[in-house]
């Protein structure tokens, strides 16, 4: 089922179609916004972004000993997510901590001790999330820390889960928002990125 403005669809074709035609009208504005193709898809439609990392926690825990890095601090909805889908936050979130001193920012080497520390426990991390512009933080990632996120990911075999929810709240004119795509153009094909 799906609505089309105030019309409920209830034939499974016409629903395909709906959404179809709106992977291309959201492939077309990111196409717009970032200035590289995106295939429709390659889109995934959700009721929200909450519903949208429920689904990916289903498809990315295996077992009690899957872990996600998240940042701390973060928008619960991560953790709250894992612990419905399988585990105790303890452990599966696998806390990375973000540096108050540089303006939240993100260190890779902090996040590559906590995968490390994470994996001598027996812990199999299936996927890194990124919040971009931070949520409850603020910060933006800068285009060469985000290509150092996807070097990353790709090389210790992580899904990256890119959580761009607030980039359209930014306000201040001096700080530019770049997708995570964006400058990883050409090696973001190598990842599984979400």
């Amino acid at each position: 089922m799906a609505f089309q403005g105030k019309k409920l669809i209830n034939d499974p074709n016409m629903v395909i179609d709906f959404c179809l035609e709106n992977s291309r009208t959201i492939a077309a504005g990111i196409e717009a916004r970032d200035g590289f193709p995106a295939d429709p898809k390659d889109i995934f439609l959700t009721d929200g972004a909450s519903p949208g990392v429920h689904r990916m926690m289903q498809l990315l825990v295996r077992s009690e000993q899957d872990g996600i890095l998240c940042p701390i601090p973060q928008y619960p909805v991560y953790s709250a997510s894992i612990a419905v889908h399988g585990g105790t936050r303890k452990l599966l979130v696998v806390p990375y901590y973000l540096d108050e001193a540089t303006g939240w920012g993100l260190e890779v080497s902090e996040v590559k001790r906590q995968l490390e520390e994470a994996r001598s426990k027996g812990i199999t991390v299936r996927a890194l999330v990124v919040i971009n512009p931070g949520n409850p933080t603020g910060q933006v990632l800068g285009e060469e820390n985000q290509k150092q996120i996807v070097e990353f990911c790709k090389n210790e075999g992580l899904v990256l889960l890119a959580d761009e929810a607030s980039q359209g709240s930014i306000t201040n004119s001096n700080t530019l928002m770049v997708d995570i795509n964006a400058p990883s153009q050409g090696s973001i094909t190598d990842i599984r990125c979400v």
